[in-house]
Parts: structure tokens; C-alpha cells; sequence
């Protein structure tokens, strides 16, 4: 027989964080497939595009040279996307881990669940906001994945200390 630990909170942990694992698998993508027509790919990689592959180091010799207008919006998106994942990758997982802490130390529970739950629509729409270009929004959806991390923490540690 299993034995389950599967609170609420730890059910909302389990669909945040697999929802935010198909979110950083599918802005990857996306940012690989950028980086494909930035030519920002290894060399080896050159098969699979008609760009030469070369990160970004050496000049093209396709027929999309270095200073043309559609080479320059392939880097920039290339660049935005670049910036898309690091970004994820330094909020993430990092929240993710004050979550579970949150919840593992007993914080309230309701508050996890909405605090998980709001902090997971921020980053996708963050995500989208940065993909657009939209400002504030960006900043305002990436401050509130930022409180929800820092609320939960103060949850777990209030209750930590109760």
C-alpha cells in the first residue's frame, strides 16, 4: 500500500510545476528555432537550416547577409528569446523551491495553493508579455511572480516559528 502525502497545496504544486516544466519546454523551442535563423546555432546544426550555423561568430554567406533588415530582426529575436529563458531560468526554479519549502513547513495552505496558482499565470504571461514586447505589463507580471515567492516564503516561515 502507498502511503500518499498529496495535500492540496501539494496537488497545486504538482499542476504548477508540470504546467511551468511544459512552459520552459515550449519557450526552448521557440527560442531554438530563433536562434536557427540568427545563424546563432552550432555549425553542425547548418543542415537543418538555410542559414549558415556558426554562433553567431562568423559571417553568413547565404543569401541573408550580416546588415540586412531581416537578419537583424532574426537577431534581435534570437536575443529576446535568449533573454525569455534566462529569465525563466533564474525565477523558476527558485520560486518553485520556496513553494515546496512554503508548504513543507505547513504554511497555510489556501494561501500556497493561490500563491502557486497566481505565480504560474504570471511567468506564462510574462513570457508573453516579453514575447510582444509589452511594457508594463512585463515588469508588472514578473513583480507579481516575485511577490507570490516572497508571500509564500513569509507563509512558510510564520508558520515555521507557530
Amino acid at each position: 500500500m502507498a502511503v500518499s502525502l498529496a495535500t492540496g497545496g501539494l496537488k497545486a504544486f504538482a499542476v504548477c510545476s508540470t504546467t511551468l516544466a511544459f512552459k520552459v519546454f515550449v519557450t526552448l523551442s521557440i527560442q531554438g528555432h530563433k536562434a536557427f535563423g540568427a545563424g546563432t546555432r552550432s555549425p553542425e546544426d547548418a543542415k537543418y537550416s538555410r542559414v549558415t550555423q556558426s554562433y553567431g561568430i562568423t559571417k553568413s554567406s547565404t543569401d541573408q547577409t550580416e546588415d540586412s533588415p531581416r537578419m537583424a530582426r532574426a537577431k534581435m529575436d534570437d536575443v529576446r528569446w535568449r533573454r525569455i529563458v534566462q529569465n525563466d531560468i533564474e525565477n523558476i526554479p527558485i520560486g518553485l523551491t520556496v513553494f515546496l519549502g512554503s508548504m513543507l513547513a505547513g504554511g497555510n495552505e489556501a494561501a500556497n495553493c493561490a500563491l502557486i496558482g497566481l505565480f504560474t499565470a504570471a511567468r506564462i504571461g510574462h513570457t508573453f508579455a516579453y514575447a510582444y514586447q509589452v511594457q508594463p505589463h512585463r515588469a508588472i507580471l514578473w513583480s507579481t511572480g516575485q511577490l507570490c515567492i516572497f508571500a509564500s516564503g513569509l507563509n512558510g516561515i510564520i508558520s515555521s516559528f507557530t
